[in-house]
Order: C-alpha cells, then structure tokens, then sequence
C-alpha cells in the first residue's frame, strides 16, 4: 500500500496530462486498481461523469471532481484525498441510524424495475440510501453543504431553491406540538420541537425516541439531488436532468417515499398510485397520459406552487361551461375524484419505532375510503377531502371540540385548503387516557378520473363514505404476530360529519390483548362527531322522475343549469324580446316626429 501512495504521489507531480490532473481521476479511472480495491462499482473517467451530468463546457471540460464531492484532490492517500467528503448515508432497519455504508454500498444492488424503491437494496437489508447533501445526525438537507457544491456554479438556483417551502421546510417546523395552532396533524414531530411535546404529554418522552421520527420525517424533505439526480434511468451514475421526472417527486429519486408519502397515504390521492399507494389503486388519468408534475404544476424559478395552472389551457370547453354553470363553485377535483386510498386510521400511542420503544409511535391503518366527502373551503368553492379519524394518547391537558379550521400558516399557506377538525378529549380508557380526538381533512388533489354521477351527490344530501382497511401491527408494542382487517362508515349530514360503525372484520379477542388500548383505543368508546352542516343539496323529488335522465332537465356535462330557469328562460326570452320591439318603435316614432 505504501508503494502505491508513493506512485501515486510521484506521477500526480508530473504535468497534468500524464497524471491525470488529481489523485481522483488517477485512481478512480483506473478500472483495475478499483478491482483490486473491492469498489468496481466506483470506477469512472472525466469524460464519461461529464457526458452523464450533461456539465460538458466544450474546450473547457466539466467541473472537477471536488466541485461537486469537495476532498482533497491534491493528497496521494486514500484517507487524505477523501477527507471532508460528504457520503450518501445507508440507513439501518434499527433505531433509523446511520449504518455502516461500506458494509452495504459498494456491492449495492438496486431493486431494478421495483418503483419507488428501486435504489434500494433488494435484499431490504437497508430502510433507505440518503443522497450525499445531508446532516448526518438528522438527515437533513445541509444548506451549507448544498452552497459550497451545487452552488458553486449554479448559485442563482441554490439561493432561490433554500427560500422555497421545499429548501428550508417551513411548513413543517411551524407544527410544534398536537395542541399548538395550526392544530393536531399526521406528520411527526422534528426534535426541535422535543421539549414542547413533552410538555404536553403524561408520559416520558426522550430524546432517543424523538429522533427516530425527526429522522423519518427529515428524510422526505429534499436537496438538489432527490431531484436533478436520476441513477435510476439507467442513463449512468452521474445522470442529471433539469426536467424533475415523476419518479423524482413522488420518491426522491427512486430511494424514499416524499410526495407518494404525502399524498398517496395521507391525502389517499397519488399520482401513480398503481405503484406507490397501500393498496394499490388506478393511477390518475393525466399520470397515464404520461404528463409529469411539472406540466400542470406552476413554477417560479425553484418555487414550486400548489395550484396547478389553469385547466382551461386542456380543457376549454370544460372550464367555460362551469363558469356559467350551477356548479361554477365546485372545483374540479370534486366530482373527478372518487376513491381515495392509504391511510384510514391514526393512532399516536405507545409503540416501536424502527427497533425504539417509545410512548408516541404512529400506528396506521392502510386501505380504500370509496369516495371523499365534499366541504366548502375559505373560499366558498366546494372541495374533496379524506375524512380520517385520528388520536393521539396521554395528552396531559385538554382540547373542546372546533368545528372545521383551515390549517392557515401566515407567509407559507395563508389560505390552506387542508382542513381538521377537534373532537375533543377522551377520558375513559383503561390507560392512555386524555386521548385527544381529531378528523384529519386534508384536500384530495390527484388521481382524476371519470366523474362522479350526479345521484352520488343530490340523492339524498346526506354524504356517505365506507373505509375497509388493514392494520399490520408492525409499529405495537409487544408485536402483534399477524393483521387483522375492520370497517367503518362516514356520514355527512345537516346536523354534523360521523365515523360511525368502527369494527373489525376478522377474528381479535380484545380482552386477551393487555395492550389493546394502545393501538384499538376506538374499541373503548371513542366517537369522532364533529358538528357543523356537511349535507348537500338535495334534488326536488316531486321534480324529478326516476325514469329520465339528469341531463334531460340540467344540461348536458359541464354546462349544468338550474331547470327552474330552464322553465322561466322562453318567458323571460318573450318579456325581453318584447321590450326590445317597444324601444324601437318608440324610437322609430320619437325620430319621425323630429324630421316633420
């Protein structure tokens, strides 16, 4: 080994051609020495990371190695030339810590063709791979690190990208605890917050079991490489793109869940959710057209906008005829919508966490809501949301009930369309007790498809929704050594919204489970009523008759009218038509009399 550094370090002081310009171009485009050394998978020439990045400056070359992996260029020895060098980051499968990279790394092999995960090990020996531009103890993105690489040549894009929502996470550190405004929600708890948190709970929380979840949550959110790096199109290791793929925001580039996590488990609407949801589900039709995030979804340099652009520019006709419609305040997303997936239950109690008993563990319930319940947002424009009954045990205070509330974060989402609603505090379990109960209702964006038919919604008025779902006591507590499958309704009528008729649907004693409470709490009375008008309109039954067809008396799609004026239209036609003829002829007389 001491005659290789010697080598090394007497053919990097010859000129650059011979030496290859540094000690990493010298060793690492060397495909036999990167043999011998047990990384093959490390072996690659300047021109080859140039062509693959597409960073080729014609007559100039591309950005050195230490333009982008920093190190030491200069140093002959393994360990001095690699000093400073961020590493992607193997998580383990216990207690989500750092792993030993180089006992995993170098023989790595991708779950090819298993989207999202298909940058991780097919052998699930590892929970994840975290691209080179994170914190190490918390996983998150490193500003400092992104300005002294990316931002080394690409600086306007870096410093937009870190006051984006995406760059700095502000969003998710405005959610203190479950009690604080903006209110309970679904996410975890960075451990900034640890202190807050404890607080509030009845029971001990460390700092050990916080970080397991700041670390789970952090890992969603992104750096320029869960985005522009896409090893994942066999296109080479060094593949970038300044056009973000589908596969990059829903997955993080093939290595994690980010928006699959958000919007096909929580929010049950993905875009590919034929890949990415839990159960798997119709994917959204304009994800089967083949259009990415970015054709709908309005960017301003790095800022990334919610609202989608208008839909008019594909669907003119649609749009203008809502626009002078009955259903002018319903957004589209509405009636284009139906069933939702992922999460159907939280529960935060008592649990393991990725090998870490801990008194605040997530445990969900997975399946198929069969369709979104309809609320009016801030704006009075009817929306879809998931109804999602949610707990969080041994809370020490209390909370009374609200009503819906918008989740308004002033200078981040001032007019939010996700929404909750307190139930308030249960107080009746064998232990756990001080349960506070919530209904999560965040707004169902993705997976449009055909419509809603019109009776879905004008039946009745009274909105129904039937959840099945699937609990795998992964997370509780002594684990549970198999699933078990239940049921619930949902019912929006005049007088509130309802989770009603909680049941399992395969064979659990409860009373033979000393921890049921944990992880069944809804077993022992709980009730989510929240009160306030969810009903719909409903149709006129004396008008309608069962054997025509809606658009025999509305109109036809998008055009949708209200018959009551279809009725009054030839009279008002007659009225109008009629006043149009006297004004003439009154004219016609009133300029004949001048000229006589």
């Amino acid at each position: 080994m001491r005659l290789l550094s010697l080598l090394i370090c007497i053919l990097l002081a010859l000129p650059p051609v011979a030496a290859a310009g540094s000690s990493c171009t010298f060793c690492h485009s060397n495909r036999t020495l990167m043999d011998e050394l047990g990384f093959p998978g490390f072996y690659f020439t300047d021109e080859e990371v140039w062509n693959q990045s597409k960073m080729l400056r014609t007559g100039v070359g591309g950005p050195t190695c230490q333009d982008c992996h920093l190190g030491d260029p200069g140093n002959c020895t393994a360990g001095g030339a690699h000093l400073g060098m961020p590493r992607p980051i193997a998580v383990s499968l216990e207690g989500f810590g750092p792993a030993d990279r180089y006992e995993h790394l170098p023989n790595l092999t991708p779950q090819k063709g298993r989207y999202p995960l298909n940058m991780l090990p097919g052998d699930f020996s590892l929970k994840t791979v975290l691209y080179h531009e994170r914190n190490p103890t918390n996983y998150a993105p490193n500003s400092t690190l992104i300005e002294a690489t990316c931002g080394k040549c690409h600086r306007e894009q870096v410093e937009d990208f870190l006051k984006s929502p995406m760059g700095n996470a502000t969003a998710q550190s405005s959610y203190p605890s479950f009690t604080d405004p903006p209110g309970p929600h679904n996410c975890g708890y960075w451990r900034v917050n640890t202190e807050k948190i404890r607080a509030e709970l009845a029971v001990n929380y460390s700092d050990k079991q916080a970080q397991v979840v700041d670390r789970v949550c952090q890992q969603c959110h992104t750096g320029c490489l869960d985005c522009h790096y896409q090893p994942f199109l066999d296109k080479g290791r060094h593949y970038f793109s300044r056009t973000v793929p589908t596969e990059s925001c829903e997955s993080g580039g093939g290595r994690g869940i980010c928006h699959a996590g958000a919007e096909d488990f929580r929010r049950g609407a993905g875009y590919n959710r034929d890949l990415t949801s839990l159960p798997e589900l119709p994917r959204d039709a304009h994800a089967a057209a083949n259009m990415t995030c970015t054709d709908c979804h309005q960017r301003d340099g790095h800022l990334f906008r919610r609202e989608v652009k208008n839909c008019g520019q594909c669907h003119r006709e649609a749009v203008e005829g809502m626009e002078e419609s009955v259903h002018r305040n319903l957004s589209c997303e509405a009636c284009h919508i139906q069933t939702l997936g992922g999460y159907q239950m939280t529960i935060w109690g008592p649990g393991e966490y990725y090998g870490v008993v801990s008194p605040l563990v997530k445990n969900n319930y997975y399946g198929v809501l069969s369709e979104p319940i309809l609320i009016r947002d801030q704006d009075g424009i009817w929306i879809p949301v998931k109804a999602l009954p949610q707990a969080v045990l041994n809370i020490r205070g209390e909370m009374s009930p609200t009503g819906i509330m918008f989740r308004n974060l002033p200078g981040v989402h001032n007019r939010s369309r996700d929404a909750y609603a307190v139930v308030g505090t249960f107080k009746d379990l064998p232990k756990n007790n001080n349960a506070v109960l919530w209904v999560h209702m965040d707004k169902a964006s993705h997976a449009l498809g055909p419509a809603r038919s019109c009776p879905d919604c004008h039946t009745t008025g009274i909105q129904q929704a039937a959840s099945s779902w699937i609990a795998y006591g992964e997370h509780v507590y002594p684990p549970l050594n198999r699933s078990f499958t239940g049921r619930y309704r949902v019912v929006g009528n005049a007088t509130g919204l309802y989770i009603t008729d909680i049941q399992t649907t395969s064979p659990i004693s409860i009373k033979d489970l000393g921890h049921a409470s944990d992880f069944l709490p809804w077993a022992f009375g709980f009730s989510w009523t929240v009160r306030g008008d969810f009903s719909l309109p409903a149709k006129d039954e004396d008008a309608c008759r069962a054997d025509r067809n809606c658009t025999s008396c509305h109109g036809p799609g998008h055009a949708t009218v209200n018959p009551a004026y279809l009725r009054q239209r030839p009279a008002l036609e007659r009225i109008f038509l009629g006043a149009l003829l006297a004004l003439l002829v009154a004219l016609y007389f009133l300029l004949g009399g001048r000229e006589r």
